[in-house]
């Protein structure tokens, strides 16, 4: 991790028996921005712009 990388690496544990399968790697980076969007997912709701359509960003569920 460089000064110009601009966060700090923690890792994200997601556990579900029956919904999330075990072992599941996300190299992608995320943000926590990207945690609600991945709950309503796994939770079977409305993606996050449908339910607040005027954010001025854009997160994405880390499963995709």
């Amino acid at each position: 991790m460089g000064a110009a990388e601009g966060g700090i690496r923690v890792p994200g544990i997601y556990r579900w028996p029956g919904h999330i399968p075990a072992g599941v790697k996300v190299d992608a980076p995320t943000s926590l921005l990207d945690t609600l969007p991945t709950i309503l997912e796994l939770a079977g709701l409305p993606p996050l712009h449908e339910l607040l359509p005027h954010l001025p960003y854009r997160a994405y569920h880390c499963l995709a």
